[in-house]
């Protein structure tokens, strides 16, 4: 593309507003400048956006396929596959997102991750292991033989396949979760609560340990817990009224209504939750059934 690229005359959409009509000047993939109106300069790749809003790249922090293909296929042709899918939608930046299976179907995957870098198109920001530690109550659409609690010979071989782990979802309240969430704060690798039925206190708890993060706020994780007479917060709750916890939102318009998300930036602001997509396999498919995870997943109709 060479050192310099302009964009012409676009709508240029920034954190304040949207700036009508203006051009961006790029000096060696940075961004040098933002000017008004559809400049002319010499020497200097220019692409015109007229008419068109110009976006920084979306970065995806939830993401376990697309274009028929999902990271537990775990080949190096899959992945690109994915990734050459999502970048056409302007995503710049994604985690790569496993499923609850067996431990060497997840032990493939990561292998996978770990070869395919570094590849043309959206870049492999790392992976976000989900599952298998869940509340089998809480499981959503993971394969439910694979849900299981953790243990030190099952997890630390796949922390220790690769430097590529970032994040990593799991049921802050069964046996076990604990040591996991300090073994994965001590790797400075991100712990988040998600696929539970945790109450308030036993996220407190967690987040003394080194709990950051809660995945897909509202969907597959508890509210407000009723025992007797009393009540407790669950997850919803404490994802909204711990400012440790950043969180993500899928805002697919499927998901979730309009009011929940209101309430979700409210609550978190923008600057501790993220927009993610939680796209699987059927991502720009035609309609039909998908299977969630690897082609022997739990199926799930698009």
């Amino acid at each position: 593309m060479g050192s310099r690229l302009l964009i012409k005359g676009g709508d240029v959409i920034t954190p304040k507003k949207i700036l009508r009509d203006h051009s961006i000047v790029i000096e060696n993939d940075k961004i040098v400048g933002i000017i008004p109106g559809k400049i002319t300069i010499d020497d200097c790749q220019s692409i015109s956006a007229d008419g068109l809003y110009v976006s920084p790249g979306f970065i995806d922090l939830h993401l376990h396929g697309g274009n028929g293909s999902d990271f537990m296929d775990a080949t190096v042709e899959d992945i690109q596959k994915i990734i050459r899918y999502h970048t056409q939608g302007g995503t710049t930046g994604l985690l790569a997102t496993t499923a609850s299976e067996s431990h060497q179907n997840i032990m493939d995957a990561i292998q996978a991750l770990d070869q395919a870098r570094p590849m043309a198109g959206a870049k492999l920001l790392g992976i976000h292991i989900e599952g298998p530690y869940f509340n089998h109550g809480k499981r959503g659409c993971h394969l439910a033989s694979a849900i299981r609690n953790p243990q030190p010979e099952d997890y630390l071989p796949m922390l220790e396949a690769t430097d590529l782990i970032r994040l990593m979802t799991l049921a802050p309240e069964i046996d076990g979760a604990d040591q996991l969430i300090s073994e994965l704060s001590r790797r400075d690798i991100v712990a988040s609560c998600g696929h539970t039925n945790a109450s308030y206190r036993q996220i407190r708890k967690a987040c003394e340990l080194g709990l950051q993060h809660s995945t897909h706020l509202y969907c597959a994780m508890s509210g407000v817990i009723k025992n007797g007479p009393q009540r407790e917060g669950g997850v919803i709750e404490s994802t909204l009224l711990i400012d440790q916890l950043t969180t993500e939102v899928i805002a697919d318009g499927q998901h979730l209504p309009p009011e929940l998300l209101k309430l979700a930036v409210k609550c978190k602001g923008p600057d501790r939750l993220a927009v993610v997509t939680d796209a699987q396999r059927g991502a720009g498919m035609p309609d039909g059934i998908y299977a969630f995870g690897s082609k022997n997943g739990t199926k799930s109709v698009v």
